[in-house]
């Protein structure tokens, strides 16, 4: 699911639930959040939960794409269940900020070239070195909002309702939103990299 581009996102939450699907060779499967310039292809912040393959635990986690196109993973343990993960910039600093379960995590200002921009959330996964794909699994996500043009603690979260777009990125995932019309703020979906 993502933002429209009408505003200026500098905010995304969503309570995502723990899975715990089946990854092969050294792929990953991961549930997340983003913001970051629409696009996506660097400057942006991401946040939920990974589980890489064949063996690994499922962690909830927070990364950063810098401009010199560095991923900065940052592990924040071992979960088994469902969380609130939540990314805002704050222009009155020029950082990003990373929040689970309403505790910031980040242990220094992230600064990046982008200001926000545009949200997303929804479901990753790579394929290893097998030709049998690594699978998402089936995994929901609620109580999903934003927050545009920040202004400091005026002015809220708002729901996710109709001002995101369910769409499939072209990225080369297989992807299903799986009864969107149950809730405005949630969604499920699963899918595949093929």
């Amino acid at each position: 699911m993502e933002s429209d581009d009408v505003n200026t996102y500098t905010g995304v939450h969503a309570r995502i639930e723990y899975a715990n699907p089946s990854v092969r060779d050294n792929g990953f499967t991961s549930e997340l959040i983003w913001l970051g310039p629409i696009d996506l292809k660097g400057n942006y912040v991401e946040m939920g939960w990974r589980k890489t393959g064949p063996n690994g635990n499922v962690k909830a986690y927070w990364a950063y794409y810098t401009d010199d196109g560095t991923f900065h993973f940052i592990d924040l343990g071992t979960i088994n269940s469902a969380h609130d993960y939540r990314l805002e910039y704050h222009p009155d600093d020029d950082s990003y900020h990373a929040y689970l379960d309403n505790n910031e995590v980040q242990s220094s200002p992230v600064h990046l070239s982008s200001k926000g921009g545009w949200a997303s959330a929804g479901g990753e996964v790579s394929d290893g070195v097998c030709d049998v794909h690594n699978a998402m699994g089936v995994n929901a996500f609620t109580n999903l909002t934003y927050k545009v043009n920040y202004q400091g603690s005026i002015g809220g979260y708002y729901s996710w309702s109709s001002q995101w777009l369910p769409i499939i990125q072209d990225y080369g995932y297989h992807f299903d939103v799986l009864n969107n019309n149950t809730s405005p703020d949630s969604f499920q979906n699963s899918g595949y990299n093929p």
